[in-house]
Parts: C-alpha cells; structure tokens; sequence
C-alpha cells in the first residue's frame, strides 16, 4: 500500500513533530521538516507584542526552514463569528527551489494570536494577526457600525474618544 489518510484526527500540539510508520516489517525513518522562524510583519496597526510576528489578514507571511515546498502542511488557528476557536490546514502559496523559506497568503477571517504550525515539525512560532478598519459609520444616536478583518467576536475592544467598548458576546452565526 502506497500511503494511507487518517481521518479524525485531532490537532492539537501534541500531534505535531516528526512522524515515523511501524509495521511489523519495522519503523521508517522519521519525517521532518525544519520551521525555525516565521517572518511577518503587520503592513498596519500595532501588535501586541513587537517582538513576535505579526500580519494583517489577508497578508503573506515567510516560513523559514528546512524541506519546505507547496505541499508542506500548516496548521491556523482562528476564531469564527460565533466564537468557536477553528483549525485550519493551509498549503504554502510558493517555495523556494531549496526548500529554505516558503510564503503563506492568510485568510481574510484570520484573527487573534495563535501559533502556526507545521506538519511533521516540533516548532511553533506565534502569529499575532492585527485587526484593520476601513469603515466606520453612525447608524443613529446611540449606535455605530466599524467594518474591516481581524475581529474576534465576542473578545475586542473598541476605542473611542472618551469611552472604551468590550465586546463579549457573540451575535452572528458561524459562516465556516
């Protein structure tokens, strides 16, 4: 047999590392990949830690590693409209010919700071996705609507002159 899928499996960081097959025959070796540094930076905004990479949505990030390529596996981590935190697989959107360094496109949806990880590698390295406006408007006396990508429904904070609001619910339901 050439190759087999396991379906249902969880991820979770405990899954995550080099991955070896063992049959009564013996084991493989194992396979890895190297992910020592991710690359990012936010074209917007402020992350919460300057330290650490960042991204808007939608935005391309740098894997940096080791046996890197258009099939190597990522792991996002978002949260939905109905605050549902969600595991998403991705695929490198280019890699370079030795496998050092590959570019990610994040969703739109994105949101929040989670670590990106990839497949058959130990590391992680956080990812602090900062949230863009490119639209406010007043809907009525007591009431205002703020558009853009990257806001965690129910756990962001707006803030006006003079007054600050949390949002802690939420109120939409889930599109993924």
């Amino acid at each position: 047999m050439r190759g087999t899928d396991l379906n249902n499996q969880a991820f979770s960081d405990d899954v995550f590392g080099a991955v070896t097959v063992t049959t009564a025959g013996g084991s493989s070796a194992p396979y890895s990949v190297g992910y020592t540094d991710l690359v990012a930076t936010a074209a917007s905004g402020t992350p919460a830690d300057g330290a650490q990479a960042s991204a808007n949505p939608g935005q391309t990030v740098t894997l940096v590693g080791s046996n890197l390529s258009e099939t190597t596996d990522l792991v996002a981590r978002y949260v939905n409209t109905s605050g549902t935190l969600r595991f998403e697989r991705l695929n490198p959107n280019s890699a370079n010919v030795d496998g050092t360094q590959a570019t990610v496109i994040l969703e739109d949806y994105y949101n929040g700071a989670y670590n990106l990880q990839v497949f058959g590698s130990d590391a992680s390295h956080l990812l602090q996705i900062v949230p863009v406006i490119d639209q406010a408007d007043i809907n009525s006396t007591n009431s205002v609507s703020i558009g853009g990508d990257g806001f965690v429904e129910g756990a962001s904070t707006y803030t006006f002159p003079g007054q600050t609001v949390v949002d802690r619910r939420s109120r939409f339901p889930s599109p993924r």
